[in-house]
C-alpha cells in the first residue's frame, strides 16, 4: 500500500527495438500493491516492455481551482483524460513552469511562467484549474 503523499504509478510502454514511447501513457491511482498492478497490466506480447515509476503529487501545493493563467501558454494538448496526463506533458517540456487543465474537455495548456509576478494574468475560469509544475514529480528510479 502507498503511504504518505498521494501516489500514483506511471505506466510506460515502449517497443523493444528502442522506438519512442507508445502513447497514450496511462496514469492511474490505486490501493493495490505494485506487484498486483504489474501482474494486471503487463502486456502479453513479447515485443513490448514496460516500466513503472512512482508518481507523487505534493498535496501542500494545492491547485488554484477555477483559475487559469492567460497570455503565457506555450503548448496546448486536447483530450487529456486526467490532470496527471497534463502534468506529465509539463514535466517533459523544460520551459513549462505551470499548466492549466480544463476538466470538462481535457484541454491541457502549458505555461512558460507561474502566477508569481503575473497575478493580473490569473483569471477566473470555472472549468479550469491552475497548477505549478512542481506540484507533481516522477521518481527517476524504476520500480
Amino acid at each position: 500500500m502507498f503511504r504518505g503523499p498521494f501516489h500514483v504509478l506511471l505506466f510506460v510502454l515502449y517497443a523493444c527495438n528502442g522506438a519512442q514511447d507508445i502513447t497514450p501513457t496511462t496514469l492511474f491511482s490505486s490501493d493495490q500493491t505494485v506487484r498486483d498492478i504489474k501482474s494486471t497490466l503487463l502486456p502479453s506480447t513479447n515485443n513490448v516492455k514496460t516500466k513503472f515509476y512512482a508518481w507523487t503529487k505534493d498535496e501542500a501545493l494545492v491547485p488554484l481551482n477555477g483559475r487559469a493563467l492567460q497570455d503565457h501558454v506555450i503548448l496546448s494538448y486536447s483530450g487529456k483524460q486526467n490532470v496527471g496526463q497534463c502534468a506529465l506533458e509539463c514535466l517533459k517540456v523544460g520551459t513549462c513552469e505551470s499548466f492549466n487543465y480544463e476538466h470538462t474537455t481535457g484541454l491541457c495548456e502549458l505555461n512558460n511562467s507561474s502566477h508569481v509576478g503575473h497575478e493580473d494574468d490569473l483569471i477566473a475560469y470555472s472549468s479550469k484549474d491552475f497548477y505549478l509544475r512542481n506540484t507533481f514529480s516522477i521518481d527517476k528510479v524504476r520500480l
